[in-house]
């Protein structure tokens, strides 16, 4: 994180996490990236995954987090997220 130096974290993320992809849905300077882990996800419920800020979960948006305050970031995907947090980490 401290090499990259983003302005925001969905922009850190980009190209570093095989299975990860940040989308932009708007050309606007400023605007919230959406991320998506392993596809699409559930179709009845939320795609979003399921921030974890010091071992609470996060509701918010991830733009409410300054980048420069983070010391790393970790992704977790399909059982290990699950086995952790449920079915509310089912999208990642």
């Amino acid at each position: 994180m401290a090499n990259k130096n983003p302005s925001e974290l969905s922009k850190a993320l980009t190209g570093e996490v095989a299975g990860v992809q940040v989308i932009s849905t708007s050309g606007q300077p400023g605007s919230n990236a959406s991320i998506r882990i392993r596809g699409l996800g559930s179709v009845n419920s939320s795609r979003a995954p399921l921030y974890v800020v010091d071992g609470i979960p996060f509701g918010s948006d991830l733009s409410g987090i300054d980048p420069s305050d983070i010391e790393s970031t970790t992704v977790l995907k399909d059982a290990t997220a699950t086995a952790l947090y449920g079915s509310r980490a089912a999208n990642g």
